[in-house]
């Protein structure tokens, strides 16, 4: 495969993975009160702190949520590309 190809190849592979990672992850954990909820991790590149709302609002159904604590996260910064946009936590507890 020549050079181009390669790196044809790796663009559209960084794509994919970008376009994958648009959906904020969730994680069941301890809320520090006795109770368990979902830690939400969302913003970044390809995704808005909207997103985490949305996704506690999916994993709680028609319970409803409150926010048990919100962390924005700064991104580190590489010599070799530069990331502007900071990822935002939260963790919601389903009502």
């Amino acid at each position: 495969m020549t050079k181009s190809g390669w790196m044809t190849c790796i663009a559209a592979s960084m794509l994919l993975l970008g376009a994958c990672s648009h959906a904020a992850p969730a994680q069941y954990v301890d809320t520090g009160d006795g109770g368990r909820g979902w830690r939400i991790t969302c913003g970044g590149m390809f995704s808005s702190t909207g997103d985490c709302y949305d996704k506690a609002a999916y994993q709680c159904m028609n319970r409803g949520y409150t926010i048990v604590r919100e962390t924005d996260i700064s991104p580190p910064q590489s010599p070799y590309f530069w990331n502007e946009a900071g990822a935002h936590e939260i963790v919601a507890k389903c009502n």
